[in-house]
């Protein structure tokens, strides 16, 4: 038995690591440090997930079966956000974007799905103002959300510095940065 949670369809869906869902207005996952937000486009529902670098060849499945499930082979468009050499160097599964790849066209039926992925590791090493201290930190993590805007997805994050204090300004990704995998 695996713990990946599928959570029932939201207009603003929330993704703790290792939960699964649909988001018809925004998906945003949390506390970013080494894990991958993956977000998926159909039609103007958001499918997503937040895949951490622990997961293991169950969880993995398991976390396909339910993007499956509910449209994961209907989607045109899949984005992969995170920090690549972190993660790459922590999972247990995904060592590569190969990989990666590997696993979207092994267990989504949808093999003309476009995958791209956007590297957040320099967000991750931007130094923020923590106002409880009035000092400049490193933050410590990112959160990350993407909003379906009709005929386009928007990508957004903003800092943490620390894992329940986030900063309230959302940032826009610099969406060049994306590359296909």
């Amino acid at each position: 038995m695996s713990d990946v949670k599928l959570l029932p369809m939201s207009a603003n869906l929330s993704l703790a690591e290792g939960e699964v869902g649909v988001g018809t207005f925004d998906v945003t996952c949390p506390g970013i440090i080494q894990c991958f937000a993956i977000i998926g486009v159909r039609g103007n529902a958001l499918i997503a997930t937040h895949v951490t670098p622990g997961t293991n060849q169950q969880q993995m499945e398991d976390t396909f079966e339910n993007l499956k499930g509910i449209g994961g082979d209907d989607v045109s468009s899949w984005y992969i956000l995170g920090p690549k050499a972190v993660h790459f160097s922590y999972s247990r599964i995904w060592k590569s974007t190969k990989a990666i790849k590997n696993t979207f066209k092994s267990m989504l039926n949808a093999k003309s799905a476009s995958h791209y992925m956007l590297d957040t590791s320099e967000e991750l090493s931007t130094k923020v103002l923590d106002a409880r201290y009035n000092m400049m930190v490193i933050a410590s993590a990112i959160d990350i959300r993407a909003t379906s805007q009709g005929i386009g997805t928007k990508f957004d994050y903003r800092f943490r510095v620390s894992p329940r204090t986030h900063l309230n300004d959302w940032h826009g990704f610099d969406l060049t940065k994306f590359q296909r995998i």
